[in-house]
């Protein structure tokens, strides 16, 4: 009789559960991943324009034949976010992405690449509170966390068009699960309910880049890119029911009540459809300081809000404009100050959400370098981000800090004498 008790009051208090924060990552399937690689994010840009070696970007499969080395790349992201009102930063870290990428013939290259393409991670609780049933006190308090997201695999192919333009095309398996979990603490015990997501689904990306003005060793270079899902991501939602956690060990086991749990399974269509489109281009001033311009529109033509997530809302689209400079290294200088790449960049971001159709603007300011070790163009990386996000009544500091190690060889490419 106790326990259900306890669940009445459980019940009570989730129809009445309410959040003061708002998080961004939190709403639908998270932030969408545009730029990935280092070497990007340094420059503040969707990966469109070269940031890695002159005429190569590792995030635009045309401009792969001008790597000049076959690379296998990985990179690293540590993120720290912190609200005004919030005296705890919330701090996430791991693998950003990994690569693999041929040039071969001086003209073509392939690559495969895994990289996340939506991110959640969000860790949500409220200050413990005292109540009363039945005039039993009880201490209370209420905790939503979630995480995982979308997986993205890659297989790429790049060949000339002409002399002067060149195309990239990639076919890229979208897989991956999420889970997200609440948690209502009613002394002594823990009542938890979780669910699971795992996804499937195809998109296709076309990237272009070509020069269009060449004038006295300054040249106008234009990159381009599409990006469509030939049908939507679908899901399989796993709908647990609840349970009392009665070891507080923050997992089911046969400890539990009850020791086993049933299980709903859910197929949900129509959840993700990602459509992309990014135009950018760059002027070089000599040979080796660029100026640079990028423009990307994104928009998620899913119409299916059955997320489980915490906010019955999602990032529908967003619209990024960056600009900023590079300084490629000179191969030929003994001085190695001269050798390191420096990029520079600012960057707007206005994410619209689906249902509210309101708006988060973020602003931010990049910069980073990349320095090449070893015979055959080795590369290391590193980045760092500083921007605000602001919207929905708060405002968000966000940094970046990244690295990426790229290690060259000369597979496929034609051997000098």
């Amino acid at each position: 009789m106790q326990f259900l008790n306890k669940i009445t009051v459980l019940f009570l208090l989730l129809l009445s559960f309410t959040i003061s924060q708002s998080i961004e990552s939190a709403y639908g399937l998270g932030l969408n991943k545009t730029s990935l690689h280092t070497s990007t994010i340094g420059s503040g840009g969707a990966g469109l324009i070269p940031t890695f070696h002159q005429g190569a970007s590792i995030d635009n499969v045309s401009s792969w034949p001008n790597l000049g080395s076959t690379f296998i790349s990985v990179s690293y992201e540590s993120q720290s976010s912190n609200y005004k009102e919030s005296v705890k930063s919330s701090i996430y870290s791991g693998i950003s992405g990994l690569q693999f990428i041929a040039p071969f013939k001086d003209r073509f290259a392939l690559g495969i690449s895994i990289k996340p393409a939506n991110t959640v991670n969000t860790r949500l609780m409220t200050d413990t509170v005292s109540i009363s049933y039945n005039n039993i006190p009880l201490k209370s308090s209420k905790f939503f966390s979630a995480g995982g997201g979308i997986i993205k695999g890659s297989f790429g192919i790049s060949m000339p068009l002409s002399q002067r333009f060149g195309i990239g095309i990639s076919i890229n398996n979208y897989f991956g699960s999420s889970r997200d979990e609440q948690s209502l603490y009613i002394e002594p015990y823990n009542y938890r309910l979780f669910n699971i997501r795992s996804f499937e689904g195809l998109t296709y990306s076309i990237d272009m880049s070509g020069n269009i003005f060449s004038n006295q060793g300054r040249n106008l270079t234009l990159f381009s890119k599409i990006l469509f899902a030939p049908k939507p991501i679908n899901a399989i939602l796993y709908t647990f029911d609840m349970y009392e956690d009665r070891n507080n060990n923050f997992a089911f086991d046969a400890a539990d009540y009850p020791n086993e749990l049933d299980v709903d399974t859910t197929s949900i269509n129509d959840i993700y459809s990602p459509f992309e489109l990014g135009l950018g281009f760059t002027y070089n001033f000599n040979e080796f300081l660029y100026a640079f311009s990028e423009y990307q529109s994104f928009k998620d033509f899913g119409n299916n809000l059955n997320l489980n997530s915490i906010f019955k809302d999602k990032i529908n689209n967003h619209n990024q404009l960056s600009m900023g400079f590079l300084r490629f290294g000179n191969p030929n200088s003994n001085s190695w100050q001269d050798q390191l790449i420096l990029r520079f960049g600012i960057n707007q971001t206005k994410y619209q959400y689906y249902l509210s159709q309101s708006y988060v603007i973020e602003n931010s300011i990049s910069f980073g370098f990349g320095f090449k070790f070893g015979l055959i163009g080795n590369q290391i990386d590193l980045s760092y981000r500083f921007g605000n996000r602001e919207g929905l009544n708060k405002k968000e500091t966000i940094q970046n800090l990244n690295i990426s190690i790229s290690i060259g060889d000369i597979w496929f490419l034609k051997r000098r004498n």
